[in-house]
């Protein structure tokens, strides 16, 4: 059967309660481990022949037939009957094993971990690890089964793996570096239409998965076919913390549905209220996707933070994702059905939506890549391929590594819209989004910010510096294609990088744009760094400084324009580097007004479209160059 576990959040949530609801049929088939359960090795409605466990009508097991049988050998729990599910509602233990062991929860329906519930390779000294197989929809059928971990339960594996999926067909995974393969399923744990949040793997407030080496993986899907008020998730983490060490973090959560069938929200994975993944050398990968048959009013791939709509008001949305050396990618690929809502849609969002909430994506030296992908057949004025955004002031965002390289990318089919873009900040605070360094340790990383179109949010009372991407590595602000589409300010304006934007003064090189980029820029605030300042650009305008002093003749400043080139009140200093303005496609001349060059242009010509207004360029002994 399928259940209601611990939903609907803004009722049972607070209230701690677990619900469990027999629709359509009270002939449901469940096998349920407890202390009250049988002994031995058969009882009413199962049987354990070597190490497997038959499940064949309902049927109450004691743990220590679980974990007894591991002693032996990898244990499979066989549960095929139709439906029907697999509730853990007493601690499973395991003994001193004397080897390493795999045991395998495998139904056609749900699976569910009561609260405060654990299974634990910690204890009675044992030193091998057990890898934990939740393995739910095992049938594919139309009627799916979930997978859900309560709160305050824990799962702990000693260096095993932990898998959580469904699926009829079955691949090899491996469960931790050097292991044997095991079997698994080979699709998504699926939740039904019996759940008012219709989830495919949930991950509740401060429930445990620990595997001191173990990998982690968990596949979710929710297939609404039918109208609801609330949503859809594939993989909901509200709270709990998965700590695997040298084992790599796998989530993958898909939302689909009926083109016939309207959801109020739809996310591929959401992760909120004091959610941690933590690694040490393990890779942190987490891929959202909503499917273009799913009709929804709002929601996103993947969101990280908190989401009011999916979860108490008084839920923290504090999040930390972290990895030591290990690579964190953070994946979000939203689609839609043509003619569905048009509130707000995200591929990838990062929002923080209370004061005192704080995002922290950090891995020490490994890289991080935030992408975010935006399809939908829908216009919205509210749409993001990748949205980083602190909605209120005392929040943060931070995306930092002291060296491996950070990498923002986002696309939207729909950026001719207004309100619709491939990437957009909307910072509060000063540093409240902060990219590369934190503000106490430097990083050296290199920055990528691509997308076609870039949005940098207007709020009132927005702070000076609220986006601070700072770095002694280089920053490339870049399209993904030759030239940019939309660099907008606000929802009217043209993009100005302005006081905004905070790049600090360490950085060894900054990039704008790409050669073929036509879109106008306007750099309005003082950028100084120890390295080459390159600009690509349709007309190219310099009202504040440039200085690369520090970076000695490896400071130069490359303007390359298809328009026109304008410093006014401004100033383009370095110290031997070579300053170049080269504009193509035009044959005005030079025009120039109160002008210092400090040192005499080696090489000039009158046919190009650059405009000196009030301006010093100064290359302290390097070439000052006007080029057509």
């Amino acid at each position: 059967m399928k259940s209601i576990a611990s939903r609907p959040f803004n009722y049972l949530i607070a209230l701690g309660l677990f619900c469990l609801s027999v629709i359509g049929s009270a002939q449901a088939q469940n096998l349920t481990i407890s202390t009250a359960g049988d002994t031995g090795t058969s009882g009413t409605g199962w049987s354990l022949t070597g190490t497997t466990l038959t499940v064949t009508a309902t049927a109450n097991v004691h743990p220590n037939v679980i974990t007894a049988a591991l002693v032996t050998g990898d244990l499979k729990i066989a549960h095929t009957i139709i439906d029907g599910d697999i509730h853990i509602n007493d601690n499973l233990v395991a003994p001193a094993l004397n080897a390493a062991r795999t045991i395998t929860f495998k139904t056609n329906g749900s699976i569910h971990l009561a609260t405060s519930v654990s299974i634990d390779a910690t204890q009675n000294s044992n030193t091998n690890p057990l890898n934990i197989v939740f393995w739910s929809d095992s049938d594919g059928d139309v009627n799916g089964g979930d997978i859900i971990i309560n709160a305050n339960s824990s799962v702990k594996t000693n260096g095993g793996g932990v898998w959580m999926g469904g699926g009829a067909g079955s691949v090899s995974w491996l469960p931790y570096a050097g292991a044997s393969p095991i079997t698994t399923g080979d699709s998504y744990a699926s939740g039904g239409n019996f759940t008012l949040y219709w989830s495919g793997v949930e991950l509740h407030s401060n429930a445990i998965i620990q595997t001191r080496g173990g990998n982690f993986y968990a596949k979710g899907q929710s297939s609404r076919t039918a109208n609801s008020a609330e949503g859809a998730l594939g993989i909901y983490m509200d709270g709990a913390n998965i700590n695997t060490g040298d084992g790599n973090i796998e989530l993958y959560g898909n939302a689909t549905g009926s083109t016939a069938a309207t959801v109020a929200n739809a996310f591929g994975v959401i992760i909120q209220s004091n959610a941690v993944l933590s690694a040490t050398k393990g890779n942190i990968t987490i891929d959202g996707t909503l499917a273009s048959s799913l009709n929804f009013n709002y929601g996103a791939a993947t969101w990280i933070g908190h989401k009011n709509n999916v979860a108490t008001a008084s839920s923290s949305g504090n999040v930390s994702i972290t990895s030591t050396t290990g690579n964190i990618a953070i994946k979000g690929a939203g689609n839609d059905y043509a003619g569905g809502g048009t509130d707000y849609r995200h591929g990838l969002a990062i929002v923080n939506s209370f004061s005192g909430e704080h995002i922290l994506i950090s891995s020490t030296t490994g890289f991080i890549t935030l992408d975010g992908s935006a399809s939908f057949a829908t216009n919205s004025s509210d749409c993001s391929g990748l949205q980083l955004h602190t909605a209120v002031s005392g929040a943060t965002i931070k995306v930092i590594s002291q060296s491996g390289t950070i990498s923002l990318k986002g696309s939207n089919t729909q950026e001719g819209v207004t309100g619709s873009n491939a990437i957009r900040f909307a910072g509060l605070d000063a540093n409240s989004i902060r990219i590369g360094d934190d503000g106490t340790q430097t990083s050296t990383s290199n920055i990528l910010i691509e997308a076609n179109s870039i949005n940098q949010q207007v709020t009132v009372g927005q702070a000076a510096g609220s986006l601070a991407a700072q770095t002694k590595g280089t920053i490339a602000i870049q399209p993904k294609d030759a030239s940019f589409t939309q660099l907008r300010l606000g929802d009217s304006g043209n993009l100005t990088l302005d006081n905004i934007w905070n790049f600090g003064t360490t950085l060894s090189g900054f990039t704008f744009g790409k050669a073929g980029n036509t879109k106008d820029i306007i750099f309005s605030n003082p950028i100084t760094l120890a390295g080459p300042f390159t600009a690509y650009g349709g007309q190219i305008t310099i009202d504040s400084t440039i200085n690369t002093q520090s970076g000695g003749v490896t400071g130069e400043v490359n303007l390359q324009a298809s328009n026109g080139i304008a410093v006014v009140s401004a100033n383009i200093v370095t110290t031997g580097g070579n300053i170049t303005l080269n504009v193509l496609n035009t044959s005005q001349p030079v025009k120039a007004s109160n002008i210092n060059v400090a040192h005499t242009p080696t090489d000039t010509t009158t046919n190009t479209a650059i405009l000196l207004s009030a301006a010093t360029l100064d290359a302290s002994g390097g070439n000052i160059l006007l080029n057509a």
